[in-house]
């Protein structure tokens, strides 16, 4: 079976609209708010440009940047940038840290729970 770049290109778009409904039902049903898909996609663009790669790395970085209002229309708040714009950390650590400094910053309000 051979596999045409187009149909790679049509699988891959697929896969990734999937993905972006499955992350914004797990994020709207824990922070009990409607997230619009745009965001979802606007974050999922924003975490692939801070280097994170991994579904759970997005993920985890859109479920705190949806909590913490931003989005498509909005950047990442100061706080979250600082965080994720560090150059000596790897994306692991620099995400253990974002959701450390949400805990603090978020909580009661985004009821932060662990993606």
């Amino acid at each position: 079976m051979i596999l045409r770049d187009a149909q790679v290109a049509a699988l891959r778009t697929d896969l990734e609209r999937q993905f972006i409904e499955r992350v914004r039902q797990f994020t709207a049903s824990h922070l009990r708010t409607d997230v619009a898909t745009e965001d979802v996609a606007a974050l999922l663009l924003r975490g692939r440009q801070l280097g994170l790669a991994s579904e759970r790395e997005l993920a985890r970085y859109i479920f705190i940047g949806a909590a913490a209002g931003a989005g498509a229309a909005a950047p990442d708040p100061d706080w979250m940038a600082a965080i994720m714009n560090r150059t000596d950390l790897l994306a692991s650590h620099r995400l253990e840290r974002l959701f450390a400094e949400a805990a603090g910053r978020l909580q009661p309000a985004a009821a932060l729970s662990r993606p």
